[in-house]
């Protein structure tokens, strides 16, 4: 390898394909090289990127010379132990890493990092000594500090397309009935039961409950779903399928008031979506994203404050979240870490 060299490693999500897009449009191929595992046929890469998929992260050992050669290593998300074993094995790679934290890694360090076996122990180690972190929720950049005492360096990026607000060129749809949309996702950190709690109470009113449970954990998503219809019957609707992010978008279009009860970072490309439309979006105000929206001059409601009262008027709200998360902002953002020495 010659020149600036980034190479990005991770496992496939939803959030990659754009990304890799991004990179494929807006910079030099010949700098940016991909290798991921994951199901392939659920998330298309273009082919003409510097793109490989790997069966196994494990084939990471196999490219061990290009990543001592790299520049830069971008980490998409820390849920592979193999990733953790790699850099034990290499830790000369460890001052040049940069990691995108996505929240449920994180999360999940903490919350295992007390573990006694020989797994925790490796990546507490690694999550101590990684040099850099690429994060915009400000308080997962100190929560890493606090509990892997750590001094990585942080760059603020919004990381990736979803996080990017874009104009949707829809009409609302008018109708009575209010459109409430309940969580992102089929795990236990939506805290939907307490979410059915903080709506029952107005479930002879003419309101709609969309519920998105095809990501996530399925057992738990069958358990809300269940739940759901005894409480709220025909009103509650779940969302079982994925859909193309035409639709996806139509649907947010129509949404009137989010209900996001997240114990922790979750669903901000839902998030910003609604609120850039100039929706009502009921967030924790003990989470960092409270804190990162209402820096930023944002209006959030306090799930704890629920009503289904449409009164304020959020536009003024909408063109702050255009002007703050900005595809501009983003190139500026991703520049930055890519040239960063």
């Amino acid at each position: 390898m010659t020149g600036n060299t980034i190479i990005h490693i991770g496992i496939l999500d939803k959030f990659i394909p754009s990304f890799v897009d991004v990179i494929q449009k807006e910079y030099n191929n010949d700098e940016h090289h991909f290798y991921f595992a994951g199901n392939q046929d659920s998330y298309s890469i273009n082919e003409k990127a510097y793109f490989t998929h790997l069966h196994s992260l494990r084939q990471l050992a196999e490219k061990r010379d290009e990543l001592l050669a790299a520049d830069k290593i971008i980490l998409h998300g820390i849920f592979s132990k193999d990733i953790y074993w790699l850099l034990s094995e290499n830790p000369e790679l460890l001052p040049k890493t940069y990691w995108m934290i996505w929240g449920g890694d994180l999360y999940k360090a903490i919350e295992q990092k007390n573990n006694s076996d020989i797994e925790t122990k490796i990546r507490n180690k690694i999550l101590h000594n990684i040099g850099h972190c690429i994060t915009y929720i400000h308080a997962d950049y100190l929560l890493y500090k606090k509990e892997f005492n750590c001094n990585p360096q942080l760059h603020e990026c919004f990381m990736y397309m979803s996080n990017i607000y874009t104009d949707i060129k829809l009409h609302k749809q008018n109708s009575p009935t209010k459109t409430i949309l309940l969580g992102n996702a089929a795990t236990p950190t939506n805290h939907h039961m307490e979410s059915f709690q903080i709506l029952e109470k107005y479930k002879e009113q003419d309101i709609r409950i969309i519920t998105p449970l095809s990501y996530g954990d399925k057992e738990y998503g069958w358990q809300i779903a269940k739940a759901g219809k005894e409480i709220f019957g025909d009103t509650f609707v779940p969302l079982w399928d994925f859909l193309p992010i035409h639709a996806y978008k139509r649907l947010l279009n129509d949404v009137d008031i989010a209900l996001f009860n997240h114990s922790r970072q979750q669903a901000m490309g839902n998030t910003i979506t609604l609120l850039g439309l100039g929706k009502k979006v009921y967030i924790r105000k003990n989470t960092g994203v409270w804190d990162t929206l209402t820096n930023m001059g944002i209006q959030v409601f306090d799930v704890e404050h629920f009503n289904i009262d449409i009164n304020e008027s959020l536009e003024k709200n909408a063109k702050r979240v255009r002007e703050c998360f900005s595809y501009k902002t983003y190139l500026r953002q991703l520049e930055k870490i890519f040239t960063h020495h």
